[in-house]
């Protein structure tokens, strides 16, 4: 389900940070690569601890994530864009 809002991440992030459509696609084609690599590893460890404590996981993760983007200040919030 956190995939659903990916789109709208790329593009606050240009709406609020000023970003290119070459840097938007870039940042596009980087959340997708780094989402399949991570599919890997969660799937790898869902295998070997089992699906709850994995999803239970990745949704903590993905909360906390939520949570720094929106505390961050827009200053740092293209350093840290650019860092993710």
């Amino acid at each position: 389900m956190g995939r659903v809002a990916m789109p709208f991440y790329v593009l606050y992030a240009g709406e609020t940070l000023g970003l290119t459509g070459q840097l938007l696609g870039t940042v596009t084609f980087a959340f997708t690569k780094a989402g399949t690599l991570s599919n890997l590893f969660w799937g790898y460890l869902a295998d070997r601890t089992g699906f709850r404590l994995v999803f239970l996981s990745s949704i903590t993760l993905g909360q906390l994530q939520r949570l720094y983007w929106y505390f961050l200040r827009a200053s740092w919030k293209y350093l840290s864009f650019l860092w993710v």
